[in-house]
């Protein structure tokens, strides 16, 4: 039998693990990431991971170098007799039984902790909680606000972003309104699926925030649920309580530009679209609310910036920015002509009440 040596097979694991040490180094900052909390919730399941992770690191490290000793140690030699054979040893086989039932006990008291400090909700006034109504749909999130009246007698709804007072409670009820969601905002809150015909609940406290410094963090629907699945996303903007009731004020308000153009009627886009303090966009139910879409950071779920030159380009042509969404059975390519398209821009443009966080989410 031909002499292997051992190190041959070391030096092309040494080589695997500096290609997957590169292969990390390469990683680039996001800003839908797990390993950034920014609440109580996710630095409970951030530290439970790194805890795990360097207890997987110490027995990858004793397993490994058992094993190379034994490479070294029992490897075969220049002339052909046999190594001694080692028939069982009780005290090994008792070890080994027993120090991974251990670690599992251990790892499985931590993760009940964990589980208990996410899933409970501490019980605060009445002031320092925020209850929010979470509806997915395809493709786009629904924000409800059950607590918040707005002007006109209605509860304050909107969409895609979600703007929160930082320091406080948000308890949030999640449904869906056809297939099944998934609600995550990684740096926020664990996964809770949106399950239509059914409610399920998911609370956290985002870390406090200056005034006039509000935090946005990115969120996305976890759970393949069609077609344009990965451009379900969301924003959550964490602002100071002040700076959370400035919003509320505006938000509750009617457009600031209750001057609604005729092509709005013209195009259908009263039929799922509500604008507040508009005489005719008052009885839309499908699509998102429009009351002041000028504040927005995104369209379309987060497809695209909200800005002029993008807002043309997806009432042009919706189907082509994202395929399969509902609005496209209203809006086709040739639908619109080149002034009903200059014409409805520049109004949803226009309604911006003030207080957004555009600048935040650029960064």
């Amino acid at each position: 039998m031909p002499y292997r040596r051992p190190t041959k097979a070391l030096g092309r694991i040494g080589l695997l693990l500096i290609a997957a040490t590169m292969l990390v180094a390469c990683g680039q900052a996001t800003p839908q990431t797990m390993l950034d909390p920014q609440s109580d919730s996710t630095r409970t399941i951030f530290n439970l991971a790194v805890l795990l992770f360097w207890l997987g690191v110490g027995v990858f490290v004793i397993v490994q170098t058992w094993l190379i000793v034994s490479v070294f140690k029992y490897r075969h030699k220049y002339n052909d007799q046999l190594p001694a054979q080692i028939h069982g040893n009780t005290k090994v086989e008792i070890a080994w039984t027993i120090v991974p039932a251990i670690i599992a006990i251990f790892i499985f008291v931590l993760t009940f902790q964990a589980i208990q400090k996410i899933e409970v909700k501490p019980s605060v006034a009445s002031a320092d909680e925020v209850h929010i109504q979470v509806i997915g749909h395809q493709w786009w999130w629904e924000f409800r606000y059950p607590d918040i009246t707005t002007a006109d007698g209605k509860v304050l709804v909107t969409a895609n972003e979600m703007w929160i007072p930082a320091g406080k409670v948000i308890d949030l009820t999640v449904t869906s309104a056809d297939v099944i969601h998934d609600f995550w905002i990684p740096a926020l809150s664990g996964k809770r699926d949106a399950l239509p015909v059914h409610e399920t609940k998911i609370w956290f406290k985002a870390d406090d925030v200056p005034d006039g410094e509000p935090k946005v963090y990115w969120g996305q629907c976890a759970e393949y649920c069609g077609t344009e699945h990965a451009y379900m996303k969301m924003r959550v903007v964490a602002a100071s309580p002040n700076d959370f009731q400035t919003w509320v004020t505006e938000q509750s308000g009617p457009a600031v530009n209750a001057d609604l153009p005729a092509d709005f009627t013209a195009a259908g886009c009263i039929g799922c679209h509500v604008i507040r303090g508009t005489d005719a966009a008052n009885g839309g139910q499908i699509g998102p609310d429009l009351t002041h879409f000028g504040s927005r950071m995104t369209i379309a779920a987060g497809t695209l910036d909200n800005n002029r030159d993008n807002l043309h380009r997806w009432l042009d042509s919706p189907d082509a920015v994202k395929p399969g969404n509902i609005m496209t059975q209203v809006i086709k390519d040739d639908t619109l002509s080149p002034e009903q398209l200059n014409t409805l821009t520049d109004y949803l443009i226009s309604l911006d009440p003030g207080i957004d966080a555009k600048e935040q989410a650029a960064k």
